[in-house]
């Protein structure tokens, strides 16, 4: 039995590199995708959302989910895995804007193909408005070492004040004597500004202090006007910080009931969303307090210009800029222009052609914050120096493995070779 190795082994090699490095052979299918996609919720309500794959026909053993979300509306609660296809857990972290979520098969437990939930997100609405919750870059479906995913569907959810409930009207009062029906009508109680601000009122009976029409105006770099209603005269007091807890205050100890707070402080930083809350005290501390809410103060203006390696402008792509994310597409000279940015590092994440690339930029503070920043930013391919690598090394395990076949096919065929040798001799 002879075996022509050259030509058999020849065929093999070529066969091995056109597999390994035919960008068809491993294709992005699978999908990333939210549920619910869109909602309406109530201000203060939980949000649960669930994150899930779709491998469509490919199979799939991890997977690395990078979300992002306003946390001007949305407040990060809490993640759900208890009920996860993936049952290894490598990251799970979320807040200031960004959750992290890495999981992946069992050990010794085979790929999965389908619809699968990876995680629950579980949010508190903060504030009213739209919420957009998208994926971020650096996310992945793994299928052998390979990523898989072709596209990722985010959600938008839109956050609305509470219901009030009107206001029950009590019974009309009957008489027959018209002096007493005439005494007991309800008069309306009138409020008259004095030349000082505050004002001269007299309230109903049993009236409680109420707060009403709170504004934000005003706003610049470090600066902000707050204002407000009071049924009756009360102090103005603002509590405020770039987190809940609103550890610092601006207030006026008069007693008006048309409210007027400016913060001017260095406590402010430009293009910053800061949490506050208004409150007022009346005559007898009675005490009243609004609902947290949020305002943004004025950033600088940042214009980043959009090419590839080879210096090619990229017309209307989609470029986000992040960790507060802004969205937005560049112009006819490859300009994405954002406003109201923060002085800090930030992420440019540019989406093209169902790929995305990243890049960081510094923003700085500046004596003239009315002149736009200028920035430019050339498309890197994420993960693209990985994924070569690996197929390197798969390359030179299967070449390994090829050479041990050659050697094991030329020692058979030498034993043939001395059986053959053996047999014509005995004869």
């Amino acid at each position: 039995m002879k075996v022509n190795l050259p030509g058999s082994v020849f065929a093999f090699v070529v066969f091995l590199f056109v597999a390994l490095f035919n960008p068809n052979l491993v294709k992005a299918t699978a999908t990333l995708y939210l549920t619910p996609a869109n909602s309406s919720i109530t201000n203060g309500q939980n949000l649960a959302i669930s994150i899930r794959v779709n491998s469509s026909g490919s199979t799939m053993n991890g997977v690395q989910v990078n979300l992002s979300y306003p946390v001007d509306k949305l407040e990060f609660q809490s993640i759900d895995s208890s009920n996860s296809a993936f049952g290894l857990q490598a990251e799970n972290s979320g807040g200031s804007g960004i959750v992290r979520i890495a999981r992946a098969l069992n050990g010794g437990q085979a790929p999965i193909n389908g619809d699968y939930l990876i995680a629950v997100v579980n949010f508190k609405a903060v504030s009213n408005g739209s919420a957009g919750v998208s994926f971020d870059s650096g996310s992945q479906v793994a299928s052998s070492g390979q990523n898989i995913l072709g596209t990722s569907t985010g959600g938008t959810y839109t956050i609305n004040s509470p219901t009030t409930p009107p206001a029950s009207t009590p019974p009309p009062t009957t008489s027959n004597n018209s002096s007493q029906n005439n005494s007991s009508k309800t008069t309306t109680p009138t409020q008259t500004p004095s030349s000082t601000g505050k004002t001269n009122y007299t309230p109903k009976e049993g009236e409680k202090l109420k707060i009403t029409a709170i504004k934000v105006t005003d706003l610049g770099l470090q600066q902000a006007t707050i204002t407000w209603q009071t049924n009756k005269p009360a102090t103005s007091i603002v509590n405020y910080s770039q987190q809940k807890a609103l550890k610092l205050s601006a207030s006026n100890s008069s007693l008006v009931t048309s409210h007027k707070v400016v913060i001017d402080s260095s406590t402010l930083l430009p293009g910053t969303v800061f949490f506050f809350k208004v409150s007022s005290v009346a005559a007898g501390a009675e005490r009243v307090e609004g609902e947290v809410s949020t305002f943004k103060t004025k950033g600088y203006t940042v214009k980043v210009k959009i090419t590839d390696k080879s210096g090619k402008l990229l017309k209307g792509v989609t470029v986000v800029l992040y960790s507060d994310p802004q969205e937005t597409r560049t112009d006819n000279s490859g300009i994405a222009t954002f406003t109201d940015v923060s002085p800090e590092k930030h992420s440019v994440v540019v989406k093209t052609d169902g790929q995305t690339f990243a890049q960081e930029i510094d923003v700085k503070e500046t004596a003239t914050p009315l002149t736009a920043q200028s920035y430019s930013v050339k498309t890197q391919k994420i993960g693209s120096a990985n994924l070569l690598f690996g197929a390197y090394l798969a390359l030179v395990v299967l070449v390994t493995v090829l050479l041990g076949v050659i050697v094991w096919l030329a020692y058979k065929n030498k034993l043939n070779q001395n059986s053959e040798t053996t047999t014509n001799g005995l004869k």
